[in-house]
């Protein structure tokens, strides 16, 4: 696995890159182990911002929004960058190791993850909810 960064806000995704307070940096070590460093993202100035991440050797960033020059300047700097997730870091991380992790993830929040599911956009949710909320008037309707 390549190093891996995750911008955190409190332990969920940053919803934007220039709100992070920390970034999480995942390696794994000669055993096979993934290793996880925490560090604080003191620079506020964008172009400072971007140097401090790749001085970290991240190959991979994943975040919420990012601008389009800031995205070019992580590409610039050889980081792929996986932008528009939203959820808890750990939750994201585990995602991205086991391949699963796109641009644009949103994964549930604790209350709604019980199903172990995630979806790519919040209009696939939003089409969930719908349909579950239709399921259950039948129900109440004495229907089904």
């Amino acid at each position: 696995m390549k190093p891996v960064g995750i911008v955190r806000m409190e332990n969920r995704v940053a919803y934007r890159l220039d709100c992070a307070d920390t970034i999480v940096v995942a390696r794994k070590d000669r055993k096979g182990n993934v290793q996880l460093e925490e560090t604080a993202l003191s620079e506020r100035d964008a172009i400072r911002r971007v140097q401090q991440i790749a001085d970290l050797g991240i190959e991979t960033l994943i975040c919420g929004a990012v601008s389009g020059f800031v995205f070019r300047m992580f590409q610039h700097h050889g980081i792929q960058v996986i932008g528009g997730v939203i959820g808890d870091a750990e939750d994201v991380l585990h995602h991205y190791v086991s391949g699963n992790l796109r641009a644009g993830t949103v994964l549930h929040t604790p209350a709604q993850k019980r199903s172990g599911a995630f979806c790519s956009t919040r209009q696939t949710c939003k089409r969930k909810r719908m349909r579950n909320h239709d399921s259950r008037k039948g129900e109440r309707n004495g229907k089904g």
